[in-house]
């Protein structure tokens, strides 16, 4: 997320480059032209070039160096012999590229967050016919596995965001295709919003470099960009990145969340009192483990209704039944049984719970046959997001319905349809986007839900009663009639013929709007003209009032004066490169939560707890564990946990996002339960203090970590394995090597766990020093007397060592095995060369007696065709010379193949008796590459027993050796000649 408090005061130079281009964004007052034979290329080409040289500015690079870099496409005098449209040829010579050139290197950037840059001029030509619909943006990688782009149809001159080349793509108007100005539109809105944000290459990186020692140490640049405080979630499309989520997403939500309630309360009667409680208390979302991010933003930051029912069968959660629900769906996401049981940083939510329960199947698919169904709780959720994923939308949401709207075949049964136009068939479709041509894998919003409710609850389309919106969950199967299935979509982009334009502005309504104390603790907002409702928030589906069917000029807020220089939204407080802040949550002596993601200047830190810089520096990395011990405070930075131990306070930081993974959430609960209970020392029969309490939870939530981590790498390596012994195929050597990766990174981990744990513990000093209580009271302990500490400490280092040698015992398992295996292998690449070479041979014998037959069918004279034995003889002949040169080739191949064990020419002593053999003359006949029948089927097993002969043949070398020198000293003794021993 960006926040705030991380952006520079004024952003109106930061998006100066698109002032020029505000007037050709696509807007109702200003709608794609329907009057051109062609592309508006004028147009987008101007929104083109602001785009790329915007990416160009802010990534870093030097603003005076782009018109010198940048080319267009083509010329478009010198390209007059291509037969392509004029407009699309025109739009080629006026917009720029960024490519790579002898003269310039080093340059090329990609236009936008999705796509490379314009595809060569030769892919806007094509001989198929008079439909032609053409590639002008290339995909990224990683966004499609067979890449297509933005494609354009130059008969209906629109585009679509058609990024795979296996997705189905039907032509205009059976999908929404648009004019491509109204997608560059959007793009700019996204850019103005940070939606997405060109940031410097260094952000977010992470390398290596040699110190002068020859040792490899890690390094990085910040993580994050320090004009907008963007970070890099996810490593394709450089220099953009995207963001899950931003302030403008919250603050919009939170005020269609309050539209909605007061519409809703002023139908009931109720008076315009607002209260200040939230829909639910900071504690309570803890304890439901609910990550940071915009699901705990938005349930901590949105005012309680005075009402039980916000929509039709969806009730408002309690603390209670919330915290329950959550911990249910948790132990369904841990079932190890599923299927397909991924991990998110943010897991689905249920936000408002039905009055029941479905079979839960896939969410890609119908089963016919589901005999593994699930059963959950129907009602609205907010979809599960990995935020370095392409797409990461938090905000998106998924409602969830007892009944679909089509067969399990996926044929619709009725008229409820998506936004794109297509049916909506599944039980959990409907009021999602489907084909979305602006934004690739864009789901749809929370806030598009509540006006959604706004707009029906204001048409009277869905009743009020004194719970709150009437009728129970079956009230939208109404989405699937022909006369009301338009009040249940939810349009998408800048079109201007509207299915639903029924909200009204109820901010401008209310004179005392609430929303500008809605936000926790250290996160004001401000109501500043950054909230003005902007084309951002038309991409995003909002519907409009009957009375607003077109929009104001001041929808789109001149840039100039987008930002005030109040905190908050609206103004951007300068973050100096040179005293960076750190976020972090504050416990105090009784456990309680003080400070939730406060910031603190690095020098303040330092100052008020006696550090150093480079403890912090240790701190803010993300690489190697370390425990450091300073004489009032303990430094922690272990896997998840960044955190700084007092006497009397736990700080735990939040540098690069880890209170936003789940283990993060479920520690910094542990934690405060640990630090309210009174545990009983193991030697005084004292209360244990204060920091141990809080060092045995980190240490705890590490050795957990570490331990569910590994059981999940564990079974499902030990599951290949044993398939490996009965069957050999490509699918599992292809697990088994993303399994040893898995493994070998977790082994490595779980040994710097161990090693830093073990460093302390060879430090009798640092272990005095971590009795910071004693220290606050004027106690002195003596160096050695250090048994307390030391005990906790080892018994959590023996948790850890554990781990780290049976994961390494796992590995090196998965060694053997891939040794076992590429021997089984050779030998059967050596019978199929075996197999190879004696039809080579059976071919040569055949040509050599052919060779003669050959000479004779020439029909030259001779003697012999005059005799009467001329014919059997020759052929006798033939056959003989034939049945030799095999028999010949066969033991010359026998003789080449055979691995010879007992030396060449009596080189080496030979065994005379059966006591010196090798116990199994089988087991070493393995390393022959005769490749006999049957060598091809061999299993595991006999590998194995191969594998052990070798050692065999290895110890009987060893013993013929010494045996050879005892004879070697007896011969000299029984000649008299003197001997050297030893």
């Amino acid at each position: 997320m960006i926040d705030p408090t991380e952006t520079v005061s004024d952003m109106t130079a930061y998006f100066r480059i698109f002032n020029a281009v505000r007037p050709l964004l696509v807007t109702r007052e200003d709608p794609p032209r329907e009057d051109l034979d062609g592309m508006d290329y004028e147009r987008c080409a101007a929104l083109h070039n602001a785009i790329l040289k915007h990416g160009w500015v802010t990534s870093g690079r030097d603003a005076t160096e782009f018109d010198r870099v940048a080319r267009p496409v083509i010329d478009i005098k010198s390209d007059a012999q291509h037969d392509g449209h004029s407009s699309i040829r025109a739009f080629l010579a006026a917009a720029l590229t960024l490519e790579d050139t002898p003269e310039f290197k080093g340059q090329k950037m990609n236009v936008f967050f999705y796509v490379d840059t314009l595809c060569p001029h030769g892919d806007w030509h094509s001989n198929e016919g008079e439909e032609q619909i053409l590639t002008c943006y290339g995909t990224l990688m990683g966004h499609a596995s067979k890449m297509d782009g933005i494609v354009y149809d130059t008969n209906a001159h629109k585009a679509y965001m058609h990024f795979d080349l296996c997705h189905w793509l039907e032509p205009y108007p059976m999908y929404p295709w648009q004019p491509l100005e109204s997608i560059l539109s959007v793009w700019i809105e996204m850019i103005l919003c940070q939606k997405v944000v060109a940031i410097p290459d260094l952000v977010g990186r992470e390398w290596h470099e040699t110190g002068s020692d020859g040792l490899l140490y890690p390094c990085g640049g910040p993580k994050v960009d320090p004009k907008t405080g963007a970070r890099r979630w996810w490593g394709g499309g450089d220099p953009w990145t995207i963001q899950p989520y931003t302030t403008d997403d919250l603050t919009r939500t939170l005020a269609a969340w309050d539209d909605a309630v007061t519409c809703i309360e002023s139908k009931m009667g109720l008076d315009n009192t607002v209260t200040e409680q939230k829909l639910l208390t900071l504690s309570t979302v803890i304890e439901a483990r609910i990550p940071d991010g915009f699901a705990r933003e938005f349930l901590t930051g949105a005012r309680k209704p005075r009402v039980t029912h916000i929509a039709p069968g969806l009730t408002v959660p309690d603390a209670e039944t919330f915290v329950a629900q959550q911990r249910l769906d948790a132990e369904y996401q841990m079932d190890p049984q599923l299927p397909l049981n991924d991990t998110y940083d943010t897991p689905s939510v249920m936000l408002f719970r039905g009055d029941g329960i479905t079979s839960r199947t896939s969410q890609t698919s119908v089963h016919i046959y589901d005999q593994d169904a699930r059963h959950f709780q129907y009602g609205l959720y907010l979809r599960a997001c990995q935020r370095d994923d392409a797409y990461p939308i938090e905000d998106g949401f998924e409602l969830v319905l007892p009944f679909a709207f089509g067969d399990v075949f996926g044929n619709p049964s009725g008229h409820a349809k998506l936004s794109d136009g297509t049916p909506s068939v599944t039980d959990r479709s409907l009021l999602q986007h489907g084909n979305n041509p602006y934004n690739h894998g864009h789901s749809a919003q929370l806030r598009a839900f509540f006006d959604i409710v706004l707009a029906n609850v204001k048409s009277r389309h869905l009743r009020v009663n004194r719970n709150g919106v009437a009728g129970g969950i079956d009230v939208w199967k109404e989405a699937n009639s022909l006369e009301r299935w338009k009040k249940y979509v939810i349009p998408v982009g800048p079109d201007h013929n509207r299915i639903a334009q029924s909200r009204t502005r109820w901010a401008t309504k209310q004179t005392a709007c609430p929303t500008a104390q809605r936000r926790c603790l250290t996160r004001p907002i401000s109501t500043s003209s950054t909230l003005r409702e902007t084309f951002w928030r038309r991409m995003r589906t909002e519907p409009r009032s009957d009375n607003a069917d077109h929009y104001r000029s001041e929808d789109l807020p001149p840039l100039q004066s987008a930002f005030d220089d109040s905190p908050g939204l609206g103004g951007r407080i300068t973050k100096p490169s040179n005293d960076l802040k750190l976020r972090c949550t504050e416990f105090d002596e009784g456990g309680n939560v003080v400070l939730v993601n406060g910031e603190f200047r690095k020098h303040e830190l330092i100052a008020k707890y006696s550090l150093l810089p480079r403890d912090l520096r240790k701190i803010d990395s993300s690489v190697l564990p370390h425990i450091l011990v300073r004489p009032s405070a303990i430094l922690l930075n272990l896997l998840h946990i960044r955190c700084l131990i007092k006497y009397n306070r736990v700080l735990v930081f939040d540098v690069y996002g880890s209170t936003d993974s789940y283990a993060q959430s479920l520690f910094m609960y542990d934690l405060e339960g640990k630090l309210r209970q009174k545990q009983t020392s193991t030697t005084a029969g004292g209360a244990l203090p204060y920091e141990f309490r809080a060092l045995e939870a980190v240490l705890i939530s590490v050795t957990t970590g570490l331990e569910s981590e590994f059981e999940g790498v564990r079974d499902p390596v030990m599951r290949v394995l044993r398939e490996l012994e009965e069957d050999i195929d490509r699918d599992k050597l292809r697990h088994l090597l993303v399994y040893s990766k898995k493994l070998s990174t977790f082994e490595q981990r779980a040994r710097l766990v161990r090693d830093a744990i073990d460093n302390l513990l060879e430090e009798d000093d640092d272990l005095q020093d971590m009795y910071l209580t004693e220290k606050a009271q004027g106690v002195v302990r003596e160096e050695d007397n250090h048994e307390e500490v030391e005990l906790l400490l080892e018994s959590y280092h023996k948790v850890a060592d554990e781990i780290v040698q049976i994961s390494s015992n796992l590995v090196t398992s998965i060694k053997n095995t891939e040794e076992i295996i590429r021997a089984i292998l050779d030998a059967n690449r050596n019978a199929l060369m075996l197999l190879d070479l004696k039809f080579s041979i059976l071919t040569l014998g055949t040509t050599v007696g052919m060779f003669i037959a050959a000479l004779y069918g020439m029909n030259l004279e001779n003697f012999i065709e005059e005799t009467s034995f001329g014919f059997a003889g020759i052929s006798g002949l033939c056959t003989a010379l034939a049945i030799a040169s095999t028999i010949w080739g066969l033991k010359r191949l026998r003789k080449v193949q055979k691995v010879r064990m007992w030396g060449d020419g009596g080189s080496m002593i030979q065994p005379r008796s059966d006591r010196h053999r090798l116990p199994a003359r089988g087991a070493f006949k393995e390393l022959e590459s005769s490749g006999a029948e049957g060598g091809s089927s061999r299993g595991l097993g006999e590998a194995v027993t191969g594998i052990k002969g070798r050692e065999a043949i290895k110890q009987w070398r060893i013993e013929q050796a010494a045996r050879a020198k005892q004879l070697r000293m007896a011969r000299q003794e029984a000649a008299g000649q003197p001997v050297v021993r030893g």
